[in-house]
């Protein structure tokens, strides 16, 4: 009878609890949710006839944000100072808004995701070449006013008795409310589930449900029917591939162009001469076609991922990078690690600093031997953005190629034509111009610049096949473009592909018969090794088993997602149940970095290094300090006021691009001399 007495005084408590007074405040914190829905669709849309449109074409996709938003707020009221926490939220919410169009503005063409926060922590250099200094520091300055504003709200919000009950209850109703209307939308078809077009997905649902999704959902689904049987049915339809007659293992060299595509494919556009001689013959000598990527105007990884791993990226979370979350911490099955298995060395080639992505770590995971990065280069020349030009490329590809006796797979990264693009002249020297169907100065400008760049890219690969006919070993060569630019190319403004295409040309320094075709980017390694005779490979046997097929066939995609899933996330049964690779020892710089000698000149209090391989980025170090550093040249250092050497450990630092203090590798130590008795 007790028990009973207390469950009807609980129940009675609940009910009491649904009073006017809490019911108002209820609606007050919907109408806020819909208030901060209605800003941040505005800093979505980019201006209020956008937003308006939006509204008017799609109320239920912005009612859906906005109960988002309040189920974020119904959190803030579990505290005593509710309204400085739902004020928080509220900021939040906007702040991820507000750095969308910030990003959108100035330097991708992709809004914010949330795995994109991760990645905007190690991207310190890329910020400051797209909003400079000033910017840099207003932005700086602006976080410290916002944090102390933070603070001074949480004086002065006074506290509320927190009704525990009634919270509990409408967060569990409007949570049921928020998954119960998801999947009806989505049944509907008034919401995506998956996103292949990121900028348009973000248009068409709003930005609370795509940033939410992309917070949510990492990695691959589980598919429902994964099982041991299941992969093993797989894996005797790839095991019955036949290999080649014959098997050819020459030098293979991957190329990834930034920001890489045919301009003339631009409707309406006329140029003073063709921005791509090089590039435009190959297609025409050579294999090649349309090649798919996943990604507009950003995400240069993501290509590379699929590119090295063969895995389609539409079967990660919404805006993944896998390079910030599978791949950092987990060995990946790539075309490395099966190269390796035939006696190939792996090196991977990137004119920008090494930690971008973290690749200086993710690369060990994906079976590179060595890994050269701009502070391992010497003779690099900057374009007007601060970007490296691509033309040093060459020579570090040869250099690359020269160090080992055995087969070399090299897979280069360029960054020349990286956007943002200027809306003002950087560089009166430009020697290509559109001639017509481009009217606004600012665009003009920018675009102008970009077809400079990849003009001069093009540049580079011309001298890297010309180079390359005349190398004494066998040698097969891929060129393709990572990603459109960010000049919010749509899929009317070309005459060719879409925006989510660019071009592939395979080249090769033998006779290698000509096969024209569409492909994806996943699909581009199985096409070579299938060229060659290489079926080593899992998933480029599996690709092999479906030749030709194209990215609308259901069986096709649906095999590959579940290899995928087995591999990354599963049992490895593809494998017997056992992951067959282990990270490398990856070696930074194919060229090791020495020191012959030091010497000290106590009259000037210098200290002058001398040994092999030394870069711009080396720095000297004494007893684990690092010390400004002078760069002579490749075998000569200086660091001035210094003293009291004796016995000191010097070593050579490599100091990365974006963060000086941070060391990449260091040289073995070389320990300065006690002085002599005369």
């Amino acid at each position: 009878m007790k028990k009973k007495t207390s469950e009807t005084s609980c129940f009675h408590r609940i009910l009491h609890q649904w009073n006017k007074e809490n019911l108002l405040l209820l609606l007050k914190y919907f109408l806020l949710a819909i208030g901060v829905n209605l800003i941040v669709e505005l800093c979505n849309r980019r201006g209020i006839p956008a937003l308006l449109t939006y509204l008017s074409q799609k109320p239920l996709q912005f009612l859906f944000g906005s109960l988002i938003v309040y189920l974020t707020f119904l959190f803030g009221m579990l505290f005593r100072k509710r309204n400085y926490f739902i004020s928080i939220f509220a900021f939040l919410w906007v702040a991820l808004a507000v750095v969308s169009y910030i990003m959108l503005s100035g330097f991708v063409s992709t809004p914010l995701t949330a795995p994109d926060i991760a990645v905007l922590r190690t991207a310190k250099d890329i910020i400051q070449v797209y909003l400079g200094n000033v910017a840099v520091a207003l932005i700086l300055i602006g976080l410290a006013l916002l944090f102390g504003g933070v603070l001074f709200l949480s004086m002065r919000f006074r506290s509320h008795k927190t009704a525990y009950s009634f919270t509990l209850v409408n967060l569990a109703l409007i949570g049921a409310i928020v998954w119960i209307s998801s999947t009806a939308l989505i049944d509907a078809g008034y919401l995506d589930s998956q996103f292949t077009n990121i900028p348009a997905a973000y248009q068409d649902n709003g930005f609370v449900y795509c940033f939410t999704c992309s917070a949510l959902y990492q990695g691959i689904d589980k598919p429902s029917d994964y099982s041991p049987e299941l992969v093993d049915d797989v894996m005797k339809q790839v095991d019955s591939v036949e290999p080649a007659a014959e098997t050819r293992t020459p030098n293979i060299v991957f190329v990834q162009l930034e920001s890489f595509f045919d301009v003339k494919y631009m409707r309406g556009l006329e140029f003073s001469e063709d921005p791509l001689p090089n590039f435009t013959r190959l297609k025409e000598e050579y294999s090649s076609g349309l090649f798919g990527v996943p990604s507009i105007g950003a995400g240069t990884v993501n290509t590379e991922f699929e590119v090295l791993s063969q895995m389609n990226l539409q079967d990660f979370g919404v805006g993944e990078y896998p390079y910030k979350t599978v791949a950092r911490d987990n060995v990946c099955d790539t075309i490395a690690y099966s190269l390796k298995e035939l006696g190939y060395s792996a090196h991977a080639i990137h004119n920008n600093n090494a930690t971008f992505y973290q690749r200086n770590l993710v690369y060990s995971n994906l079976g590179f031997d060595t890994f050269t990065s701009l502070e391992y280069m010497n003779n690099v020349s900057l374009n007007p953005l601060g970007w490296a030009k691509d033309k040093c490329l060459t020579q570090e590809i040869l250099d690359t190629m020269s160090t080992t006796k055995e087969k070399d797979f090299v897979f280069t990264v360029s960054v020349q034509p990286h956007g943002q693009y200027p809306s003002e002249v950087l560089d009166d020297t430009q020697k290509i111009h559109v001639t017509s169907g481009m009217e606004e100065d600012a665009r003009l400008v920018g675009f102008e610049y970009y077809i400079n760049q990849i003009h001069e890219t093009d540049q580079f690969v011309g001298e890297l096949v010309e180079k390359l006919s005349d190398f004494d070993e066998d040698v097969i060569l891929v060129f393709y473009g990572d990603h459109l630019p960010s000049f919010n190319i749509a899929d009317e403004d070309l005459t060719q592909g879409n925006n989510q295409t660019t071009e592939y040309v395979i080249w090769a320094n033998f006779d290698l018969p000509v096969e024209d075709r569409d492909i994806s980017a996943f699909q581009i390694s199985s096409v070579v090794m299938d060229k060659l005779g290489i079926t080593n490979s899992l998933l480029a046997r599996y690709h092999m088993l479906y030749r030709g097929a194209t990215v609308e066939n259901a069986e096709y995609l649906q095999g590959l997602k579940l290899l995928d899933y087995d591999i990354l996330y599963g049992e490895h049964y593809c494998y017997g149940g056992q992951f067959p690779w282990e990270p490398t020892q990856l070696q930074l710089g194919v060229q090791k970095i020495t020191i012959s000698k030091a010497v000290y000149m106590e009259s000037t209090q210098g200290l002058t290094v001398l040994g092999e391989n030394f870069t711009p980025y080396s720095a000297v170090m004494i007893d684990g300090t690092l010390y400004e550093t002078e760069f002579i040249s490749p075998k000569l250092l200086r660091v001035n006021d210094v003293s009291a050497l004796s016995g000191k450990e010097i070593c050579v630092a490599q100091t990365s691009k974006s963060d000086w203090f941070r060391v990449l590798s260091q040289t073995e130590p070389w320990i300065y001399p006690e002085p002599t008795n005369p």
